[in-house]
């Protein structure tokens, strides 16, 4: 995403004390592959199943929405980890709900 590039950008020159305009090609690949990734694990997480992670994906744009907090995950691994915690936290409580325990 373009906007996410720039960011990236911002933030290595940021770190680099230098302009954007002076990152090195390697740097700008660095700012690319980064920007891949988060694209990738915040893919892998509006794509996943609304029935099971429904809850999962309005908890995470409401935090964004509400309270400017970016809390999807930077990686695939991550993504994937966010949702077998979520659904492992979801069966439990379905679990509880029916008298059973946990």
């Amino acid at each position: 995403h373009p906007a996410l590039y720039t960011a990236a950008l911002a933030n290595i020159a940021q770190e680099a004390g230098v302009a954007v305009t002076a990152l090195s090609a390697e740097q700008q690949a660095s700012a690319v592959s980064k920007v891949e990734r988060e694209y990738l694990a915040s893919l892998v997480i509006v794509l996943a199943d609304e029935r099971r992670y429904g809850g999962l994906k309005s908890r995470l744009k409401l935090e964004h929405k509400l309270q400017g907090t970016n809390n999807y995950p930077t990686t695939v691994t991550q993504a994937l980890k966010m949702l077998s915690d979520w659904e492992s936290v979801s069966r439990d409580a379905a679990g509880t709900a029916r008298g059973g325990t946990s």
